[in-house]
């Protein structure tokens, strides 16, 4: 396959792009058909391009797997923020319990001195009459 050198400066010009648009797949596509072509025949310009295609493929693997894993990384994130709060919840109730608990024994306890003095009045009422 050969390729005019006007086809061959476009395919340059996406390999090397940093522009936001031009994807990495692009990229990749256009150093495959500049090698295809024969166009980085000199050991130094296929080993230039042989970085660029590896540097770009590592780049869009780690974007597709990026796009891959994000709702996996999601989902589980919600499931651990879910389970968190279920415990809080959990721990909460039980402090609640808890005090509820404390606060009846307090409350028990208060009639029971109150009794014992209503007790210990009769008692001394009864004494002195």
């Amino acid at each position: 396959m050969s390729l005019t050198p006007q086809q061959t400066a476009v395919m340059e010009a996406l390999v090397e792009s940093s522009d936001s648009r031009v994807s990495a797949r692009d990229r990749i596509d256009a150093a495959r058909v500049l090698a295809d072509a024969g166009v980085a025949a000199e050991p130094e310009a296929a080993a230039i391009l042989t970085r660029q295609v590896a540097a770009l493929s590592d780049a869009a693997l780690e974007h597709e797997v990026d796009l891959f894993l994000r709702p996996e990384v999601e989902r589980r994130v919600a499931e651990e923020l879910a389970r968190r709060g279920a415990e809080l919840d959990a721990r909460e109730t039980a402090l609640d319990e808890r005090e509820a608990r404390f606060a009846a024994m307090g409350l028990a306890e208060a009639e029971r001195a109150a009794s014992e003095r209503a007790d210990g009045s009769s008692a001394v009422e009864r004494v002195s009459s």
